[in-house]
C-alpha cells in the first residue's frame, strides 16, 4: 500500500503517517516495496512465531497435570498434537508405566490426515484447511474417499480413531482440543497397543475419559 492509501485508510495526516511508517521499517515490521508503496517486513513473521512458541508452551503447561491424571486412568500413553500446515505434531507426551507402550516422538511431522490425532484436528478445522487436504489426495481418489468418510465420522461421533495407520500395531484415539474462542487448536489422544485396547473399554471408559480431560484442558486455556 502507499502512504496515501495508509493514511486514506487511517483517517491521520499523511505527514503522521510517513512518520509512523519511518518507525515501524526502522524495527523491520515494514519494507519499502518501490513507487513509494510498504510492505510487510520479517519482524512481522518473527513476532508470529513468538506468539504460537507462547501458545503452545501455555498448551503443554496447562495440559500436563491433566494429561498424566488420564495416563493413569487409562493405563496407555496420552499425547497432545497441533497442527503445522498440512501435518499434525506431538506437542507433549505422558507414557504409561507398562512394559509395552506406545512412546510418542515428539516433533516428528505426520500428514495431517493419517492417524486419529490428525484427524480429530482436521475434521474440526475450517473449509480451507480441509479442502487443502483433499487437494493432497487428488491423485489418490480411493485414499481421498476414505479421508471424506473419516471426516464424516468424526464429526458426528466427536472423536477419531486409528488403527495401524502409521504406527504397526498400535490404536489411536483422539478428540478435538478447542481455544478460548471455540476455535480447533490440538488433539488428545490416547494411544497404545492395539491387541491390549478393547472396544468395551473405549466406548465405556477411554472415550469419556478423554472427552473430560479435552474439555478441562480447553476451560484452562486463554489463547
Amino acid at each position: 500500500m502507499s502512504v496515501k492509501q495508509i493514511s486514506g485508510q487511517l483517517e491521520i495526516p499523511e505527514s503522521t503517517t510517513y512518520r509512523l511508517l519511518n518507525n515501524l521499517e526502522d524495527r523491520g515490521f515494514i519494507e519499502k516495496a518501490g513507487h513509494g508503496s510498504y510492505i510487510l517486513g520479517y519482524s512481522v513473521l518473527n513476532l508470529a512465531r513468538d506468539t504460537y512458541e507462547k501458545m503452545d508452551r501455555q498448551l503443554s503447561i496447562v495440559a500436563a497435570p491433566i494429561m498424566e491424571e488420564l495416563t493413569e486412568t487409562v493405563s496407555e500413553t496420552t499425547v497432545i498434537s497441533i497442527r503445522s500446515g498440512l501435518y499434525s505434531t506431538c506437542l507433549k507426551s505422558i507414557s504409561c508405566k507398562a512394559r509395552i507402550r506406545f512412546v510418542a516422538d515428539e516433533k516428528r511431522l505426520m500428514p495431517i490426515h493419517i492417524g486419529a490425532s490428525g484427524r480429530a484436528i482436521l475434521a474440526f478445522e475450517n473449509e480451507k484447511i480441509i479442502n487443502l487436504a483433499y487437494q493432497s489426495l487428488e491423485e489418490k481418489p480411493e485414499e481421498r474417499k476414505l479421508l471424506e468418510e473419516r471426516l464424516a465420522f468424526t464429526k458426528k461421533s466427536g472423536y477419531a480413531i486409528s488403527r495401524c495407520e502409521y504406527d504397526e500395531g498400535t490404536l489411536g484415539i483422539a478428540v478435538p482440543v478447542y481455544n478460548s474462542r471455540g476455535h480447533v487448536y490440538a488433539s488428545l489422544s490416547v494411544i497404545g497397543p492395539e491387541y491390549r485396547i478393547k472396544e468395551e473399554a473405549i466406548e465405556k471408559m477411554i472415550l469419556p475419559e478423554l472427552l473430560e480431560a479435552s474439555r478441562k484442558i480447553t476451560s484452562c486455556l486463554v489463547i
